[in-house]
């Protein structure tokens, strides 16, 4: 065999023996890879099941809304793992969110106390909706070209700050009897509290 042939076929095992290194390289980060999710799965569930005996509860943004109201929606029972508090913050959250409509968005972030490691704490920060409400409506009857009939809705939410609102319609128009409601409600996940106003009416001048 000539030297260039031995060359060649050296540079052909050399070019071999590079590719399976490559292979078993691959083939160990693969594993590594496997390995360190397995035990971040692993120390992640050894974090959730851990079990708190107290909870303290910390709210930003909350100019409304009560303390204890928003406290009292999260419903946080201790002792309990650390995964099922956070599944009863984030069910607290979507009531106050879409049941009672009093927040735009929430954010919470819950840590172990480092004096305590029995205690979790959770901070809240908070976007309240805005209070006011107001609709405004108005119609003609076709049976009476003089006649303009209008509506008009007011609300106040969260009016004392634990999920009242206050409404406030009225239905107005020329040549017809001009009506008024006022009622009050109140709703939470332990009560439901729903009052009303007496109604108005009265004729107006043509």
């Amino acid at each position: 065999m000539s030297r260039q042939a031995k060359a060649a076929e050296k540079r052909v095992a050399m070019s071999y023996e590079f590719e399976d290194l490559l292979n078993n390289l691959q083939k160990q980060k693969d594993k590594s890879q496997q390995q360190t999710e397995s035990q971040r799965m692993q120390k992640l569930n050894q974090i959730l099941t851990q079990s708190m005996k107290s909870f303290q509860l910390n709210i930003n943004g909350n100019q409304t809304t009560k303390y204890e109201f928003i406290k009292d929606e999260l419903d946080v029972t201790t002792p309990n793992t650390i995964d099922n508090c956070s599944i009863q913050i984030f069910d607290g959250i979507n009531r106050l969110k879409d049941e009672l409509d009093l927040i735009d968005r929430a954010n919470a972030v819950i840590d172990i106390d480092s004096n305590d490691p029995s205690n979790l704490i959770c901070d809240l920060t908070i976007k309240e909706k805005s209070r006011l409400t107001a609709s405004i409506g108005a119609s003609h009857d076709v049976n009476s070209m003089s006649q303009l009939n209008g509506s008009l809705s007011v609300g106040i939410r969260n009016l004392f700050g634990n999920a009242e609102k206050l409404d406030l319609s009225a239905d107005l128009g020329l040549g017809t009897t001009n009506q008024s409601s006022l009622s009050l409600s109140r709703r939470n996940s332990n009560n439901m509290f729903d009052g009303g106003g007496g109604g108005g009416g009265g004729r107006g001048g043509g």
